[in-house]
């Protein structure tokens, strides 16, 4: 009885990233991941690599940082992802104004830096620092 109870308590999790195809209605690559150990973004990078150059990427909250768009921006075509609100204190947008309307577009230009300095650190509107640059090269000077 006490092993019925044990086996009946595991829980298997699983995160699952997928690129579908619209048009063929066909799933062509998916990244599963372990549902403790999930990370969207880089989920979301290994698809991108996988799919071809008229592929248009669509994603909602959590596949969002800064180093994916720029990815996106430096590896593939046009992409849409939604984004955590401002409040979240995960946003990306939690240091940036957002104007008093339901329904807004934001457009902004940062410079991504692996310096943390005061400079940096005063000019936050302008730079964002990327604290994991060791795993992006192109961020090491």
């Amino acid at each position: 009885m006490e092993d019925q109870k044990r086996a009946a308590t595991i829980i298997h999790s699983v995160h699952l990233n997928a690129a579908y195809d619209v048009l063929n209605k066909v799933v062509v690559d998916v990244v599963v991941q372990p549902g403790s150990q999930k990370n969207e973004d880089a989920a979301l990078l290994e698809l991108v690599e996988s799919t071809s150059d008229r592929s248009i990427f669509i994603a909602d909250r959590g596949y969002e940082s800064l180093m994916t768009f720029y990815k996106l921006n430096q590896s593939c075509g046009p992409f849409v992802i939604r984004i955590k609100d401002e409040q979240s204190s995960t946003s990306i947008l939690k240091y940036d104004p957002s104007p008093n309307t339901e329904e807004y577009d934001i457009s902004f230009n940062v410079i991504l830096t692996s310096k943390n300095n005061s400079y940096v650190k005063q000019h936050w509107d302008t730079y964002k620092y990327i604290s994991s640059y060791k795993k992006h090269p192109e961020f090491s000077e």
